[in-house]
């Protein structure tokens, strides 16, 4: 199974396309985008395609959770799509995608383990300055 890890600064171009780093893609061809946030902040999660369709049978369990199953399902498996790399180790972000990150010209791509997220910059400095106020304290939270 792929790792992802470490982050990087990306250009995006006019058409909403991405330049990835060849660790993030490897011989991966196929990835699986969806809107996510991290304390109210949009960010969004790629996954490589078969871990995608992995997720989606495990997610087939909260389906008891009623309204909650709901919520995730219309906002984050129903926002899905499914993106080829190309041959200049590109992914192209949708109009949508790109107007919920807010993208510009430049993105953030930060590996989380099995899957990677992409912020805009200016979301990712937010997230990235409250985290570095706190860190020290999650760190002890974690590991002491």
């Amino acid at each position: 199974m792929t790792h992802f890890s470490s982050r990087i600064s990306v250009k995006v171009d006019d058409k909403g396309r991405l330049r990835l780093p060849t660790k993030f893609s490897g011989d991966l061809q196929s990835f699986v985008i969806t809107n996510s946030s991290f304390k109210k902040t949009p960010c969004l999660d790629v996954f490589p395609e078969a871990l995608w369709q992995k997720k989606l049978k495990e997610w087939k369990g909260l389906k008891n959770k009623g309204l909650k199953y709901q919520a995730f399902y219309r906002f984050y498996i129903a926002g899905a799509q499914t993106v080829e790399r190309d041959k200049q180790n590109r992914l192209s972000l949708s109009p949508d995608l790109k107007s919920y990150l807010g993208l510009r010209a430049e993105a953030v791509v930060v590996g989380m383990g099995e899957k990677f997220e992409i912020w805009s910059v200016e979301n990712w400095n937010k997230v990235y300055n409250e985290f570095t106020e706190s860190f020290e304290g999650i760190y002890e939270s974690l590991f002491e």
